[in-house]
């Protein structure tokens, strides 16, 4: 497999006894309340353009922990460019680029440039995460993927109920997604995401330390877990800058002279 960074990532299918979302009890968040909850958090989302950023990154899987660094230059919505960053002998330097489609990945250790159609797969098996790039960069600036949100409210099925000051619980009847949410910086503080496929727990995200920059607040530490693999990738953020133009350069990767070229379908 030619992505190292993140070998043991698995997406499997589970047998064990189907999860369901109860309808939280108490004070609920209606009406004009709920859609301005529902705006502030996509607003969040939709208000980012770009992103460069240097990360601290730990998985662990069932047996094993690795570390590394995470360079991310994204430009909304699919442009992605993401370098990983050995910080012990099991990684080794790479290099992503994603734009309209098509990826590329660079990989001095094996010498070989790698090239093809993005899925969520590949995108997922540098992330963590398997979902569509937009999709990743809104959970990992603790938001939810603005379509699914959008759904759930537009179709009636979200419910939304106080559970502090500062914090509100929304679930999607549908038995899409359970989330807390800030009512006040509308970051998505604790996140479950079902797989409508099997009835199981997709992911499982906590967010904490809340951080700003340019007047964006975004979670300094969070932690994905995948239930089914039965790994958590825990991650520390640090974004650089924030909606500042990027070269179209960025998103380009030719063959380094001396590599072999490997198509993907």
């Amino acid at each position: 497999m030619f992505f190292v960074a993140l070998l043991f990532v698995g997406f499997g299918c589970s047998s064990r006894k189907p999860v369901r979302f109860d309808i939280p009890v108490g004070e609920r968040v209606e009406g004009k309340a709920l859609e301005q909850l529902v705006s502030g958090v996509e607003a969040r989302i939709r208000g980012v353009d770009s992103v460069r950023s240097l990360s601290r990154v730990r998985v662990q899987s069932s047996d094993a922990s690795h570390s590394f660094r995470w360079a991310i230059v994204y430009e909304s919505p699919e442009r992605v460019r993401i370098e990983t960053l050995p910080l012990n002998t099991f990684y080794s330097l790479q290099t992503l680029a994603s734009s309209d489609g098509e990826f590329a990945v660079v990989v001095p250790s094996e010498r070989t440039f790698f090239s093809g159609k993005v899925t969520r797969r590949r995108i997922g098996e540098f992330l963590g995460v398997p979902f569509e790039i937009d999709e990743s960069m809104a959970l990992l600036l603790g938001g939810i993927p603005v379509s699914l949100l959008s759904a759930s409210f537009s179709s009636g099925d979200l419910v939304g109920v106080v559970r502090s000051d500062d914090l509100i619980e929304l679930v999607d009847k549908s038995q899409r997604f359970r989330a807390r949410v800030g009512s006040k910086d509308f970051i998505i503080h604790e996140l479950d995401l079902r797989d409508p496929f099997d009835d199981q727990i997709l992911l499982e995200l906590q967010a904490d330390s809340v951080i700003e920059i340019a007047g964006f607040s975004y979670p300094g530490h969070l932690k994905l877990t995948l239930p089914k693999s039965s790994q958590t990738t825990e991650v520390w953020m640090s974004i650089k800058s924030l909606n500042t133009p990027v070269e179209e350069q960025i998103f380009s990767l030719t063959p380094p002279a001396g590599f072999a070229v490997r198509e993907l379908p």
